[in-house]
């Protein structure tokens, strides 16, 4: 499937189908809609698995890493948010991939996959 999203409505129609299409290796899914940035929130365990998926897929195409960021909230149980910002040039569309953790549970990085991720 070649699709490219090129209005809001097509990043609300692909939100859509995100979530059966993934079973398992997500948590949720949203549109955050002040930049109609796809944001997807995954298990520890599946980070790898699933943005090797959104890479790959010729339905999501996340061929570009913008950056990525951590988030220190010493307070809850799973402390540490990582947020990999990704876009895909043929799809013209923004994605926030969101992983949680903290300091006895590793993440396996995504460097082998997105080497800028580094």
């Amino acid at each position: 499937m070649n699709e490219t999203f090129n209005t809001d409505q097509d990043v609300v129609n692909i939100s859509n189908i995100v979530e059966p299409a993934l079973t398992g290796l997500i948590v949720a899914s949203f549109i955050n809609n002040n930049d109609s940035t796809l944001n997807v929130i995954s298990h520890r365990q599946t980070t790898l698995e699933l943005a090797t998926y959104l890479k790959l897929s010729s339905l999501f195409k996340m061929n570009s890493p913008i950056d990525c960021h951590v988030v220190d909230r010493i307070e809850d149980k799973f402390r540490f948010t990582i947020i990999y910002n990704m876009q895909s040039f043929n799809g013209n569309t923004r994605l926030q991939l969101v992983a949680k953790t903290n300091d006895l549970l590793p993440l396996v990085s995504l460097q082998s996959i997105f080497p800028a991720y580094n």
